[in-house]
């Protein structure tokens, strides 16, 4: 019950606590619903704390009605010092629709929770068919970053490029090379790579990126997937939304760095993407801006970054068959390769 209310008071950034904390919350949170064995319990606290926090957003709502007909007879009245007694019972008129917000949030958000244990889980391997839209596909030859808008994009802002600087889309590679890698968000690590603090398995890295930092393309490249089937703002625990399913909007793209080719996969981000599948890109160009979409509790983007050790053209076929995220590697195993790539620690190359 405890640890239900403080996650609510995290997902409403409401409850100081550090980023390890967070996350370690989050996975105690997580592991609880899984398990059959609490399930009913769990449900119960939900529903005993939405219970709660009704009663106590009716007794405020109740309070504020009070203050506002003291403070309407006070200055209907007017008694010596009565502007001072005013002044008192408007400061606490703003205290209490500050207690007014906040159970309204949490109430609402308590509704989220309720909603994502009563929804069905979806196959975890098997993509929504409405992924497809979003994939590269076909022998596509974009020239130049040239301009264009898939389903629900906002129109793409091509880097200039010239000469042979370019990306021949599926059956091209990458002919110009990126020095480096560049961080792609600015923003403290909320949660690394492997693991979070508890133990509990974690494939990708965390920055914690306020709504609406730009994504930069860490090296030059070509867009695989670009997918923005939801809003800005609506990231909650349990919230399956996005491919892969939780990820919300989505990016993934395969780079280029001193000869070696990697694939780099960003979740939880704004609607405001501004690539598209098949798109070229270049180091340092906007991709999109950070959001707080899909299995999320507060803004944030979750990177994952992977060796490729095929050619370009069998990593970009490999991808289009089904959208794999993982590049082979799957969800379940720290630091796993397969036959197209191997899994990276994002933190040691950014």
């Amino acid at each position: 019950m405890r640890l239900i209310f403080i996650m609510l008071m995290i997902s409403l950034n409401l409850y100081p606590v550090s980023n390890e904390k967070t996350s370690e919350l989050l996975v105690d949170l997580a592991n609880t619903q899984q398990s059959e064995q609490y399930n009913g319990e769990i449900d119960r606290g939900f529903a005993k704390l939405r219970q709660y926090v009704e009663r106590r957003l009716l007794v405020v709502e109740q309070g504020d009605q009070r203050l506002e007909q003291k403070m309407n007879s006070i200055v209907n009245f007017r008694h010596e010092n009565w502007q001072e007694e005013y002044d008192w019972f408007l400061h606490r008129d703003v205290e209490v629709h500050r207690q007014i917000n906040f159970y309204s949030r949490l109430d609402q958000q308590i509704q989220l929770f309720q909603q994502a244990r009563a929804d069905e889980k979806p196959k975890m391997d098997q993509p929504p068919q409405e992924a497809w839209e979003y994939l590269a596909k076909g022998e596509l030859k974009l020239i130049h970053g040239a301009p264009g808008a898939g389903p629900g994009f906002s129109r793409a802002c091509p880097a200039d490029l010239s000469g042979n600087e370019m990306i021949e889309g599926i059956e091209g590679e990458i002919e110009t090379d990126s020095s480096m890698l560049m961080r792609p968000v600015a923003g403290p690590i909320s949660a690394r790579t492997w693991s979070y603090p508890d133990g509990g398995l974690h494939l990708g890295m965390d920055i914690a990126a306020g709504m609406y930092s730009p994504l930069y393309a860490p090296a030059n490249g070509v867009i695989l997937y670009a997918a923005n089937p939801v809003g800005d703002g609506g990231g909650y625990l349990g919230n399956w939304v996005g491919w892969p399913y939780g990820g919300g909007n989505t990016i993934a793209m395969i780079c280029q760095s001193k000869g070696q080719l990697y694939g780099v996969t960003f979740c939880h981000l704004s609607s405001r993407i501004m690539v598209r599948a098949g798109q070229q890109v270049e180091q340092g160009d906007i991709l999109a801006y950070t959001g707080n979409t899909g299995n999320s509790t507060g803004p944030h983007t979750h990177i994952e970054l992977f060796a490729i050790h095929t050619s370009f053209e069998e990593a970009v076929s490999y991808f289009q068959q089904g959208a794999d995220f993982s590049f082979g590697t799957g969800w379940s195993t720290p630091a796993a390769c397969s036959a197209i790539a191997c899994q990276l620690r994002p933190e040691l190359y950014f």
